[in-house]
C-alpha cells in the first residue's frame, strides 16, 4: 500500500507519517512518501505509478490542495484522497474524507482505517488460470461471469478470460463483494447493473445478461439490498 502525505508544514506531515506506521506496524508492505511542493508531489507520483491513499493540505503555497485532488483523479481514479485544512468546513467531491487541523490522532486513526478497508475493497482480485496463462483480475472490474461445461468466462473491462471452474464455487468467493447470481449459469457485479428488467439484467455497457423467474426473486431482493447501502433510493 503506497501512502504520500502532500503537505507545506514538515512538523505536521512528520506527525501524520508516524500515526501511520504506529497505526499498523505489522505492514511490511506500506510504503511512504512525504511531498512538501506540487512539483515534487507529481513527480513522486508519476516514478510510483501512482499513490493508494494521499493526504492533501488544501492550503499549499503553489498549488490549491483541491486543483491537485482533481488532477490525481484525472490520473490515477481508484486513489483514496482525505484533505487536510485548518478550516473547520470545506469539502471537495474528489475526497474520501476532510479533516481539520490540528488533527486529533482518535480521528485520525478512524479515517485512516476506514481509508484501508476502502483500499481493500477496492483491490480485491482474483487470479484466473488458464493452461499456462495466469491473469490476475479486480473485483471492481468484472461485469459478469458466465457458466458452461465446467468452465467459465470472466467478462471485465480489459476483455474477456477463460478458466476451468463451476459457477457454484466462484459465486461462494464473490457474493460477499457485490455480486448476485442472476441465472444457473451466470453471475452479475451488481456495481455495474443500470436495471432489472423482467427476464434479463442491463449493465451499464449495455449487455444483457439472462435471468430466470427461479432466480428473480433473489437477484432483487440482494440489488434493493445493495442499492440501501450504495445509492440514493427515490
Amino acid at each position: 500500500m503506497k501512502i504520500c502525505i502532500l503537505d507545506d508544514d514538515a512538523a505536521f506531515a512528520r506527525l501524520l507519517g508516524r500515526l501511520i506506521t504506529d497505526f499498523d506496524k505489522t505492514n511490511s508492505d506500506l510504503s511512504l512518501t512525504l511531498s512538501d511542493n506540487a512539483y515534487d508531489f507529481y513527480e513522486n507520483m508519476m516514478q510510483a505509478n501512482g499513490f493508494d491513499i494521499v493526504f492533501i493540505s488544501v492550503d499549499l503555497p503553489d498549488e490549491n490542495g483541491i486543483a491537485i485532488a482533481e488532477k490525481i483523479k484525472n490520473v490515477f481514479p481508484k486513489t483514496i484522497l482525505v484533505l487536510l485544512s485548518e478550516y473547520s468546513t470545506f469539502f471537495s467531491p474528489q475526497a474520501f474524507y476532510c479533516l481539520a487541523k490540528p488533527v486529533r490522532e482518535d480521528e485520525f486513526n478512524a479515517v485512516f482505517t476506514l481509508a484501508v478497508k476502502k483500499y481493500m475493497e477496492t483491490n480485491r482480485s482474483i487470479v484466473v488460470k488458464w493452461q499456462n496463462k495466469r491473469n490476475r483480475i479486480a473485483l471492481d472490474e468484472i461485469s459478469f461471469i458466465e457458466g458452461y461445461n465446467r468452465h467459465l468466462i470472466v467478462h471485465t473491462v480489459n476483455g474477456n478470460f477463460e478458466t476451468v471452474g463451476k459457477i457454484p464455487d466462484i459465486y461462494a468467493v464473490l457474493q460477499p463483494h457485490g455480486f448476485v447470481r442472476t441465472h444457473q449459469g451466470f453471475i452479475v457485479n451488481m456495481h455495474y447493473i443500470r436495471a432489472i428488467e423482467a427476464d434479463s439484467v442491463l449493465l451499464t455497457n449495455g449487455q444483457r445478461v439472462m435471468m430466470s423467474v427461479r432466480m428473480r426473486h433473489e437477484t432483487l431482493l440482494a440489488y434493493d439490498n445493495f442499492t440501501d447501502k450504495q445509492c440514493l433510493v427515490i
